[in-house]
């Protein structure tokens, strides 16, 4: 069973199925079927015996769950999908970060940039005929 990147209230962008292209809000996500009920987002009809909720009965149109493969968070700052990545900060709490813009994805937290956070790596530099160490035993 993959991690489940989607949580309750982030908004997603649907990558597959009927509803493709839509974005919704995320209302309740079911981790053991890898699932989660998307706002406005694959929209099926239902029929229903008449009870205290529908005196009437009949049919009614509600969201039904999509599989989380599907979905896509959008990135607070182009609002585009992105994937996300997480980093422990420093009280050992993991925070999630948008992998396009490095800004936290749900809309409770503060999106400031985690570049100065992040561990400088130097840029690769080509190999030069001088730096390839040469093998004593062979012969080029």
């Amino acid at each position: 069973m993959s991690k489940i990147h989607i949580r309750k209230g982030d908004t997603v962008y649907v990558l597959a199925g009927e509803s493709r292209g839509k974005t919704g809000r995320v209302l309740k996500v079911d981790a053991s079927k890898q699932r989660a009920i998307v706002e406005g987002v694959n929209i099926v009809t239902k029929a229903c015996k008449p009870s205290a909720k529908h005196p009437q009965g009949g049919f009614v149109k509600m969201e039904a769950p999509v599989h989380i493969s599907n979905l896509s968070l959008i990135d607070p700052k182009s609002g585009k999908p992105t994937r996300i990545y997480c980093r422990k900060n420093e009280e050992g709490k993991k925070i999630r970060y948008a992998k396009k813009s490095l800004r936290q994805p749900s809309a409770s937290s503060p999106t400031s940039p985690v570049r100065k956070q992040l561990p400088h790596f130097p840029k690769r530099t080509s190999r030069t005929s001088s730096s390839v160490k040469k093998c004593p035993w062979v012969s080029w």
